[in-house]
């Protein structure tokens, strides 16, 4: 819908309204734009380097042109959900991704597995917390929900019980608990959390089900 919205006014009546291209008035109470990126290919335009939406990499940051390398936003890496090249332009995918290339081009045999779509956002008073992929449900995808106080988590699960997203609202300050988690979920790795994150995330408000979920327990469903 973001390439649709031609213009924001308010109505004669005062409510904020989105005009769309094709005539359509959408009344909202907010409405948030987002233009995105795009990587900047005019380096490579014209030359042998494979690109997509951007430079094509394999895990190793290499491209198809022996000896040159790419990371960060320029580049596509192997996402870890889909094992297909994206442009996924988050700092901390491009700081792995150029620690992967640097030890590469100094003659090590390193790879970067773990693109992942994620985002850490602070809006209105609320930290907002998105990882994986949770907007594109497949047939037999499943949410599943908990609420305690302001803590707000929503997961998605494939149909098999692969947790294939998770969406926060509140929980910023032990994020990087539970993404570490949640990737090592991804990644099929022992996800067992240890008594420390265990009270890290239950003295942040988090529900013990919810942390026995991300930690690989059976979900009991309260």
């Amino acid at each position: 819908m973001l390439d649709k919205i031609v213009q924001s006014p308010k109505a004669p009546s005062g409510v904020l309204t989105a005009i769309m291209k094709d005539g359509r008035q959408l009344p909202a109470d907010l409405i948030v734009v987002c233009i995105g990126a795009r990587a900047n290919m005019e380096l490579v335009r014209g030359t042998p380097v494979a690109t997509g939406r951007g430079i094509l990499v394999d895990r190793g940051m290499r491209t198809n042109v022996p000896g040159l390398y790419a990371a960060g936003d320029c580049c596509e890496g192997y996402k870890l959900q889909s094992k297909e090249q994206r442009n996924i332009g988050l700092w901390a995918n491009a700081g792995y991704q150029g620690r992967t290339a640097g030890a590469n081009m100094a003659g090590a045999d390193e790879s970067f597995d773990y693109t992942i779509l994620h985002n850490i956002s602070h809006f209105m008073g609320i930290d907002f917390l998105g990882m994986g992929d949770i907007v594109h449900p497949q047939p037999g995808d499943r949410y599943r929900r908990w609420q305690r106080g302001t803590l707000y988590i929503q997961a998605m699960e494939g149909a098999d019980g692969t947790l294939k997203g998770l969406n926060l609202l509140g929980g910023a300050a032990v994020s990087g608990i539970v993404k570490n988690h949640f990737m090592k979920r991804l990644s099929g790795e022992n996800v067992q959390l240890d008594a420390l994150s265990r009270c890290q995330l239950k003295n942040a408000g988090f529900p013990q089900n919810f942390i026995d979920y991300l930690g690989g327990m059976v979900y009991d469903g309260a």
